[in-house]
């Protein structure tokens, strides 16, 4: 008790105490902070494309599949600056999908995003992709899967809205109309003809990432 006293009754000493319980304080909400913060992609390999306020990117499970696989891909579109971004389609379009729809099962998850004035949720803002083989000739150019509508998506500073996108590569049919044949490729994230705050429409593409099938 005595050396309780003494020790807090010191100025100087209580200052050290003061920092060192601020210190503490700053460290455990960082630390909460950052457990909060949307998943990034790390399955896998992953590419981004940074124009602010907006970052895109798009990863893959893994870099080798046989036919029978399914070709997972994760999107995400995230707010990379310190203000709420508004991002809106600009056109709508069901082109290509409807022969392809067996092939596809889509997950969609959101932290800091809303859409006012709209659907509850994000699952009609849907991601494109671009295939190409080892030659550059294009097996498929998806610029919007199932989007039927036309709304707004807010994010929140680092909100972000990330979709997981299942393709199975025995039901896929590429602009051939065929299969995808074994080989190699490269798959990019695609987010054609969006507004942001009101500016463009801009188009935002990823680096490919190069994948075979066997």
């Amino acid at each position: 008790m005595d050396f309780a006293a003494s020790f807090l009754g010191s100025r100087s000493r209580r200052a050290v105490l003061l920092a060192a319980i601020l210190v503490a304080g700053l460290a455990a909400g960082a630390y909460a902070y950052y457990v909060s913060m949307p998943s990034p992609i790390t399955v896998g390999p992953n590419v981004s494309i940074t124009s602010p306020p907006l970052q895109l990117s798009i990863g893959l499970d893994k870099t080798e599949y046989v036919t029978t696989d399914n070709l997972t891909l994760y999107f995400s579109l995230r707010n990379i600056s310190n203000k709420t971004v508004t991002v809106t389609k600009t056109f709508a379009s069901t082109l290509g999908i409807e022969p392809l729809v067996p092939a596809f099962t889509l997950t969609t998850g959101t932290e800091g995003v809303s859409t006012p004035g709209g659907p509850n949720d994000a699952r009609g803002f849907q991601f494109g992709f671009n295939w190409f083989d080892s030659n550059g000739t294009v097996v498929q150019h998806q610029p919007n899967l199932i989007l039927k509508m036309i709304y707004d998506i807010l994010l929140e500073p680092n909100g972000c809205l990330n979709q997981t996108l299942y393709i199975s590569i025995t039901d896929f049919y590429g602009i051939s109309g065929q299969p995808p044949q074994t080989g190699a490729f490269q798959i990019q994230g695609s987010l054609p003809g969006v507004m942001v705050d009101g500016v463009g429409p801009i188009t935002l593409e990823t680096p490919g990432i190069a994948f075979t099938i066997n």
